[in-house]
């Protein structure tokens, strides 16, 4: 009777080991490639960048990407979801840390200017998914949830006369639309405008569209 040495069986299961460390999942890891593909989105754009230079950015194989991610889209829906959350996040805190209209409306502007000035990249990110996705069954989820987080303020505050009534999809007409005007004109490099100049003039817009005083 035979016996397989016991070096080999060593060798194969250290082999092993070894291979489940290299393609092991690690949010350390992952994290690596997402910041990685979000400067190549930054630099070249979404379209331009490949998988090989998500790679090279990173630092990791392409085997360690692909056991992290499906594919380049992969990657940038993981990469949209963060900044939607983390967006999101951001503006239903400040509507709702308000002690009333004004200062909800205030808080909500300088959370969004500042979010578009300190996540340059990130903000690029959406508003390219914003342009691209949003009319396919993924967006549209994305903006319900969006529309549903805001909505809730803004019925409590028109149900109790604190701002004016109008139809639903006016609110982010007129509330969102010129927050999100801004960000594309920061990102595109057109305003010239310093982040308090752009407050004042955005809250001062946003409170007259709110008033309860203002006519149709």
């Amino acid at each position: 009777m035979t016996t397989e040495p016991r070096s080999r069986s060593r060798t194969t299961e250290d082999g092993s080991k070894r291979k489940a460390r290299q393609w092991g999942t690690t949010p350390a890891t992952r994290r690596r490639i997402l910041d990685a593909a979000l400067g190549c989105f930054d630099k070249k754009g979404v379209a331009a960048t490949t998988i090989d230079d998500i790679r090279a950015a990173s630092g990791v194989t392409v085997g360690s990407v692909y056991h992290h991610f499906a594919s380049k889209d992969d990657v940038f829906d993981q990469l949209v979801q963060e900044a939607m959350a983390e967006y999101l996040s951001g503006i239903v805190d400040a509507l709702e840390g308000g002690a009333g209209v004004e200062q909800s409306v205030r808080r909500l502007v300088r959370a969004h200017v500042r979010w578009v000035e300190e996540r340059p990249a990130l903000a690029k990110l959406m508003l390219s998914w914003e342009e691209s996705e949003r009319s396919r069954p993924s967006g549209r989820e994305h903006y319900r949830q969006y529309s549903e987080a805001i909505g809730a303020w803004l019925r409590r505050e028109a149900l109790a006369g604190r701002i004016r009534r109008m139809a639903p999809d006016l609110y982010s007409a007129l509330l969102m639309g010129p927050l999100m005007e801004y960000a594309r004109q920061r990102s595109g490099g057109i305003t010239t405008a310093s982040p308090r100049t752009v407050e004042r003039g955005l809250i001062d817009g946003l409170l007259r569209v709110l008033e309860t005083g203002a006519t149709g």
